[in-house]
């Protein structure tokens, strides 16, 4: 049977995002389920009032590195020791979440986010990342600047440039209020 139009494709990797917005894991198959990959973007880093997080706000979760272990999720990052979260129990409590526009109910972790051992490092993971984000972007913007920007095209060029190196816009206001205090 001939397909007209088609197009050869080769599919060179595939990989695992079992944590929303933390590096992937590179797999050898894929076990398909009714929702996509198993595994696959199933758990998600959420702040105090109840919205998720992503990337797009805190750049460096892309350094935290999510494998499972069976159905657990095993937490890595440069500098931090690691963390295993058990998953929710079947009967766990359900928590409201903001992903963008949408309220879902998500299944909470084994714990309250916030309470006990591992809300608190998870807690204290996310609040780490934030923090270096300003200063790293502050690093980036001083290789390639090193002077406040003089006029508005300026600090627009350089928050672009920040932008495009995956910085989130509140980082890069407060590393360049900061670089315009030095």
């Amino acid at each position: 049977m001939s397909l007209v139009g088609a197009v050869a494709m080769h599919l060179s990797s595939l990989h695992l995002y079992p944590l929303k917005s933390a590096s992937g894991v590179a797999v050898e198959t894929l076990d398909i389920e009714s929702r996509g990959p198993r595994h696959d973007r199933r758990w998600l880093a959420i702040d105090a009032d109840g919205r998720f997080i992503t990337a797009r706000q805190v750049s460096s979760m892309v350094l935290i590195r999510a494998d499972m272990t069976g159905n657990s999720l095993h937490l890595s990052a440069p500098g931090m020791p690691g963390l295993d979260v058990a998953p929710p129990v079947p009967d766990a409590a359900r928590l409201p979440v903001s992903i963008w526009k949408d309220m879902v109910d998500a299944l909470r972790e084994h714990g309250e986010y916030g309470e006990g051992e591992q809300g608190t490092a998870v807690a204290e993971a996310i609040n780490s990342l934030k923090a270096s984000e300003v200063e790293r972007a502050r690093e980036v913007w001083r290789k390639k600047f090193a002077e406040p920007a003089l006029d508005a095209a300026a600090r627009g060029k350089q928050m672009r440039f920040l932008a495009a190196r995956g910085f989130g816009s509140d980082a890069i206001r407060r590393a360049l209020s900061q670089a315009d205090q030095d």
